[in-house]
């Protein structure tokens, strides 16, 4: 099983943004598509979340700057405070749409055969959306994409910018900073670096 990247480099990131906010389309379905797939993107890197965390919120869920939340995986109830930019991705995004407070941020087609409301995206949807639009129009610069690329690119670019493993722990839940630095790819840059900088022939 290959291991998930996060994407390392802050230009790489910059032009898959763009991508993914001017991407052309040639309906109004299409565009609805690439809006929530931005939105989506803008989440993860700003947000550090699982995406099976944060792809079942409902635009109700957000209160002010902050979402109250139960992460899937380990129980634990966290709060989620949103970066000005999500928020304000999000506004536009409501307003664009006229979401109702009950309607999930990323819907899928799938509708509910009782309520006829339409369900929030799976996990496997999201990782065909970052499959598609990220890894197969960006090629192998990207890395090995998956479902953790967006957390793990929040949590490279957060310690490249502060080096501060501690609050990045506390983030991520994670039991231990090592855990973190492990996940963010930290330790695989590491060694990669001791690897080359050693030469048993100097």
């Amino acid at each position: 099983m290959k291991s998930v990247d996060p994407i390392r480099d802050k230009y790489l990131l910059a032009d898959i943004e763009e991508y993914l906010r001017k991407k052309e389309v040639k309906t109004k379905h299409q565009e609805f598509i690439r809006d929530r797939n931005h939105l989506i993107f803008m989440f993860g890197v700003y947000e550090g979340r699982r995406i099976s965390d944060f792809i079942v919120l409902k635009y109700g869920d957000i209160t002010d700057d902050r979402i109250e939340m139960l992460e899937k995986k380990t129980g634990k109830e966290n709060t989620l405070y949103l970066h000005d930019k999500v928020i304000r991705e999000v506004k536009s995004y409501a307003k664009k749409y006229n979401l109702n407070k009950s309607d999930y941020l990323f819907p899928s087609r799938k509708r509910d055969p009782i309520t006829k409301l339409r369900k929030p995206l799976a996990r496997n949807g999201a990782y065909a959306f970052l499959k598609k639009d990220i890894q197969d129009y960006f090629g192998t610069q990207t890395g090995n994409i998956g479902t953790h690329t967006l957390r793990k690119t929040f949590g490279y670019m957060y310690y490249q910018a502060t080096h501060d493993v501690v609050m990045l722990q506390k983030l991520f839940n994670h039991a231990t900073p090592t855990i973190t630095l492990d996940y963010i790819g930290i330790t695989k840059d590491q060694k990669r670096e001791a690897i080359q900088g050693f030469d048993p022939f100097k």
